[in-house]
């Protein structure tokens, strides 16, 4: 009934991959504890692998990776996306190798 009443409380152990662990999750918990004042999170970084195994063994709350996963024991769910791009000269001598990649100069 407390979490209806957006009373949730108590311990919540969250795990992360590095990226996702060191530049977005600061920001999403910082917003959930403004919202929810009686959890108490508990964030470690640790590798996909190491999440995984945690959620799998019931050791965590939460797993967040980055890259997809599929395991009939886990339920997951894509949560963001990311886009890379790669700037460089164009005359970097990568750029010389293989014309078939999707480089824009």
């Amino acid at each position: 009934m407390d979490d209806l009443a957006c009373h949730a409380g108590g311990p919540i152990a969250i795990r992360a991959s590095y990226t996702f662990g060191e530049y977005i999750l600061p920001d999403v918990i910082a917003k959930l504890k403004k919202e929810y004042l009686l959890i108490r999170p508990s964030i470690i970084i640790h590798n996909t692998k190491e999440i995984i195994d945690l959620v799998i063994s019931y050791q965590l709350d939460i797993g967040i990776i980055e890259g997809c996963f599929n395991d009939y024991q886990i339920h997951s769910e894509v949560i963001s996306e990311d886009n890379m791009v790669i700037d460089t000269s164009p005359r970097h001598p990568l750029l010389k190798k293989n014309r078939n990649c999707a480089f824009q100069t």
